[in-house]
């Protein structure tokens, strides 16, 4: 049960250095609060994290930031 202590929320999650933290952060055992814009490869981490490191993991598909410049 100590797993369900121990809760990380990563944005950015579905590649890059957001995917490896939250790869990182589900061996360690934390359940996962993860966050990108796309729901699709969204659930496609959340699946590949739990089937691989028995975690949970909820899913928020969400724009956090947008560059003025773009």
């Amino acid at each position: 049960m100590e797993n369900q202590l121990k809760t990380a929320l990563v944005t950015g999650a579905t590649s890059g250095i957001g995917k490896e933290l939250a790869k990182l952060l589900a061996q360690d055992g934390y359940n996962l609060i993860i966050v990108a814009r796309n729901q699709q490869e969204l659930d496609d981490t959340a699946g590949e994290l739990t089937a691989v490191y028995s975690i949970t993991a909820k899913t928020i598909a969400k724009v956090l930031f947008r560059c003025p410049l773009n």
